[in-house]
């Protein structure tokens, strides 16, 4: 570690400890709740899964009755969990510095895949908060049952109807730094057999002011989300239920991108059926049926003439349908067990019609040419109870999985890489894990795990055709025939906890053989014009990464509180060099005093400075930044059955100048936010 990393980190620890720390919100329904949110939000539970696999309960409570926060702002502040930048919506999700088809991102179970070849609709950025209960982070052991990774999984669960209770939510919010207005309610009607929720949200966001007042073009988005549930009691120990959320965002400003996006728009329905001790031997059983259709297009014609060398529209479908079943067996002794079976069918098709600004005849391509992706999966977890300090658990998980084109067009294409288009690959994913978990007297509890895993090459790395990264400036090409990447992790937590202070330190290593990476190849010629060359998908014969995190909470005196949460990663490929993408030593830190219906928050956001990089993926060194948010809220008692909940503050309070260094093309950040949120429950 050089003197410039040195000096990076100590302008973020000393900025922590002396602006002090993060914002924490307060909700009296939430049972388990995440660690740091940006904004507030209401989650009925946050769910972070850990080794131990046990559930974060921590003395900083970031969930309050407005839910106009987005989806980004709550995944930013969630433990593993890192966002890459490329706008200021639709984050893309990494966990411990692993993303794309390395994690599982599911909603209540079910797969969802983006329509998007540059990643500019991520899973979950067609959820919103006022959707979601249960946002399940499982970095290590239960990530399996979700699907094949190597990185862990992310299951956005959504807000469920509850039967005989009649109650709703209005919440509005106003920025300065956008001109931003975000609005979400929902309404939940139950009686004793049927109940229905309904919720959504409308967002209207500028472009928004970084630091010093610059306005940062291609910042805009428009937004609109609806939900519903309906669920029916069968007697007494079934429920039936049917979900359907749907999901549009327009004229979406990518400012790190060449092109912005005019419409990404889902449809996502299930059927659920769900016994509570129906079977003999089965605590639980669940099946479900679901379907979601993805539409996404870019395009350029916001952009002036002098940004855009050829104008071209980009359009992309993502169809998938699936079911799965998961049981939860009675107990058996010692050993407590969960069993699912699942299947998803996904179809993938992207185009790219590029326009000749002569008149001269249009190019036109597949870039994702028609995929269609069977995988059938079974998956099972096994918690054995040694004693009352031990516990055990053993799981695992197998796919069988089959990748294919059929668009005449798109085998065409591939005749010139080599390829007939006809073949139908198969693969095998696994995962096996255990996990040890002990206490330690009464205080302390120690956990750790290790797992072999794989998983499945993503549509862009099998099939891809000149995918063009604004990153590194190259167009991206797919090889059929591609490796699935393995994974060989361990991960050790030691865990604090009293009265007074809790703590919790985790470090785990990730050793990842056939790493799937671009590498150059300097006999191809770029599709874009001025793109730097042609990269194809390899496999690289390893990669490794460390992640490690430390998180303290405190209770100093009667009314106060203060937390603190350190992250740190770093990686590098078989040849030394440093992988990219990697987010440095970040720090979220917050004191806050609560007193009745009042509480008054002081928050700094910070990390060092990153200068373990990959050139080669066009990027470059990045700064250190630090900045201070302040926060206050009060909650007025309308009538016996209703509050209203204000709360106000100012984002990046002096006005800071920055960006960090998972944001691409090293736009900056929004600069001084006053915000205003009301809130009404009843």
């Amino acid at each position: 570690m050089n003197m410039k990393q040195i000096g990076g980190i100590g302008t973020m620890l000393i900025f922590s400890f002396f602006s002090l720390f993060g914002q924490v919100t307060d909700s009296a329904a939430s049972e388990e709740v995440l660690f740091f949110q940006l904004k507030a939000y209401e989650l009925e539970v946050v769910s972070v899964l850990s080794d131990s696999q046990q559930v974060n309960n921590l003395t900083l409570n970031p969930i309050a009755s407005n839910t106009t926060s987005t989806m980004d702002e709550v995944l930013e502040k969630t433990p593993q969990v890192q966002l890459i930048k490329r706008g200021s919506f639709a984050y893309d999700p990494q966990i411990n510095a692993l993303g794309g088809g390395q994690i599982t991102v599911s909603i209540d179970g079910m797969r969802i895949f983006g329509a998007c070849t540059d990643k500019m609709d991520p899973s979950s950025s067609y959820i919103e908060p006022i959707n979601l209960k249960k946002a399940e982070v499982s970095c290590h052991s239960n990530a399996s049952m979700q699907g094949s990774n190597v990185g862990g999984s992310l299951n956005l669960r959504t807000r469920k109807a509850k039967f005989s209770t009649i109650a709703g939510e209005l919440n509005g919010s106003l920025n300065s730094v956008s001109m931003g207005q975000d609005f979400s309610g929902g309404v939940n009607l139950g009686g004793k057999k049927l109940a229905i929720r309904m919720n959504g949200a409308i967002r209207n966001h500028d472009n928004y002011k970084a630091g010093g007042g610059e306005i940062i073009k291609y910042t805009q988005y428009q937004k609109q989300n609806l939900s519903i549930n309906l669920r029916n009691r069968l007697g007494e120990k079934w429920i039936l239920e049917g979900d359907y959320l749907y999901d549009e965002a327009n004229d979406v400003g990518f400012a790190a991108l060449p092109m912005d996006v005019a419409i990404a728009r889902t449809h996502l329905a299930s059927v659920t059926a769900t016994g509570y001790s129906a079977i003999s031997g089965i605590d639980k059983i669940q099946i479900k049926v679901y379907g979601n259709q993805v539409y996404h297009l870019m395009d350029d014609s916001k952009r002036p003439d002098e940004e855009v060398a050829m104008r071209m529209d980009m359009p992309g479908w993502s169809d998938t349908y699936g079911a799965f079943a998961k049981l939860n067996l009675g107990r058996i002794g010692k050993h407590k067990i969960q069993l699912k079976t699942d299947y998803y069918y996904n179809f993938r098709r992207a185009e790219m019609t590029m326009f000749d600004p002569n008149g001269g005849a249009d190019m036109f391509m597949l870039t994702w040419p028609d995929v269609q992706r069977n995988v059938l999966g079974v998956a099972g977890v096994d918690n054995i109870e040694l004693n009352d300090k031990n516990s055990l658990a053993f799981s695992g998980r197998v796919d069988w999985a089959t990748t294919g084109i059929e668009d005449g067009f798109g085998k065409r294409q591939l005749t010139g890489l080599g390829y007939s288009g006809d073949e139908v690959y198969v693969h095998f994913p696994y995962s096996i894990s255990v996990l040890w978990n002990r206490r330690i007297g009464s205080n302390y509890q120690v956990s750790w795990s290790t797992s072999s895993s794989s998983r499945l090459p993503t549509t862009s790395e099998m099939y891809g055709y000149y995918l063009f990264n604004k990153e590194d400036g190259y167009d991206y090409i797919g090889r059929p025939d591609i490796k699935t990447e393995k994974s060989l992790r361990t991960n050790l937590e030691l865990k604090r906890k009293n009265r007074k202070v809790d703590w919790t330190v985790t470090a785990g290593y990730n050793r990842l053989f056939d790493f799937i990476y671009g590498v150059l190849d300097s006999n191809s010629s770029a599709m874009t014009i001025g793109g730097n060359g042609v990269k194809y998908f390899q496999n690289l014969s390893w990669a490794q990464i460390i992640n490690s995190s430390f998180q303290l909470d405190y209770l100093p005196f009667k009314n106060w509180s203060i937390s603190t949460r350190f992250n740190y990663n770093w990686g590098e490929k078989y040849d030394k060099s440093s992988l990219p993408q990697i987010q440095p030593l970040t720090n979220v830190s917050a004191v806050k005093f609560k007193r009745n219906k009042f509480f008054l928050l002081l928050e700094s956001e910070a990390g060092s400075s990153q200068l373990l990089i990959d050139p080669e993926f066009g990027e470059d060194k990045t700064p250190s930044w630090a900045v201070l948010n302040v926060r206050a809220g009060y909650q007025i008692k309308v009538t016996k059955k209703s509050t209203l909940d204000i709360k106000t503050g100012i984002l990046n309070l002096f006005d800071h100048y920055y960006y960090r260094h998972l944001d691409w093309g090293n736009v900056p950040r929004a600069g001084r936010n006053f915000y205003l949120n009301v809130g009404w429950k009843f």
